[in-house]
């Protein structure tokens, strides 16, 4: 290696160096706009316990069930989809009732219930929580 090539390699590097942290937090500053303008905001959340089919937890004032199935995670909606009122998990049947509407769920398919995205973002699990007021109108 001559000594063209050392100093082009030696200044790319540090170069690269330099200007990662940089475009890190831009793309972090990115991704906090883009929850903005979507109209939602992620909030941290513990992750299900081991060896339970499920977890409840309340984030924004919304029940939700927080499982853990097929490689990832899900945040359901915990109210029913019909009319709005709590479901109740009926353990005998491994199922969620509706006491207004007798509507029943399950946990085996999820898109019977209203579901809020995840992320894992520096090992900690977010759900996002659609904003109830519109940011910039």
């Amino acid at each position: 290696m001559n000594r063209r090539d050392f100093l082009k390699s030696a200044f790319a590097n540090t170069f690269k160096e330099i200007i990662s942290p940089l475009i890190e937090r831009d793309i972090e500053k990115l991704d906090q706009v883009a929850e903005t303008f979507s109209g939602t905001r992620y909030y941290r959340i513990s992750y299900p316990k081991a060896g339970t089919l499920f977890d409840e937890v309340t984030v924004q004032m919304e029940p939700l069930i927080v499982m853990h199935g097929d490689n990832r995670y899900y945040a359901l909606s915990k109210k029913c989809p019909g009319c709005g009122q709590l479901l109740n998990y009926l353990a005998y049947q491994r199922s969620f009732k509706c006491f207004s509407c007798d509507r029943e769920a399950t946990l085996s398919s999820p898109e019977s219930f209203e579901s809020f995205p995840t992320k894992i973002e520096d090992g900690h699990l977010h759900v996002g929580i659609p904003s109830k007021e519109v940011p910039y109108a």
